[in-house]
């Protein structure tokens, strides 16, 4: 069985270090897209197949057109909403490796007054693809 992910030696504290500023500059600019309401964009933090699952439905992205839309319509919901930013905050890593990774992320979206409009707590997979971090997997929950 070829197991690229192995759980290998432990990564050393600078690595550690290094894949953490990595994952939350990579979130900025995945918030900054959502920010911007850019389907088009967010989709590009995706791989396909990519496997989506929330308490309600459990989804396969095979195409990346697939992930465009769905983030079309996501965007679409927002602006509805009378959506202006949205914040983040990491609440959990775990790194297999320098090329797979798990994050625990608390998601607030806003309105131009301040009011909460949603958030979420999304455990998001990881994996190195071509040099570039993607979203493999995704587990949504509402907060």
């Amino acid at each position: 069985m070829n197991n690229d992910y192995a759980f290998s030696k432990p990564l050393a504290s600078d690595d550690l270090t290094r894949l953490t500023d990595e994952a939350v500059a990579w979130l900025e600019s995945y918030r900054a897209a959502f920010q911007d309401l850019d389907a088009r964009r967010i989709s590009s933090f995706y791989q396909v197949p990519n496997l989506s699952m929330s308490a309600a439905a459990q989804i396969v992205y095979n195409t990346e057109e697939e992930l465009f839309k769905n983030f079309e319509l996501v965007v679409e919901q927002f602006g509805r909403l009378g959506f202006a930013k949205c914040a983040f905050e990491i609440t959990a890593t775990r790194f297999y490796g320098a090329d797979l990774a798990e994050w625990v992320v608390h998601w607030s979206a806003f309105a131009a007054d301040g009011r909460i409009l949603k958030v979420l707590r999304n455990t998001y997979v990881m994996r190195r693809v071509a040099g570039n971090l993607r979203i493999i997997g995704v587990i949504l929950t509402d907060s």
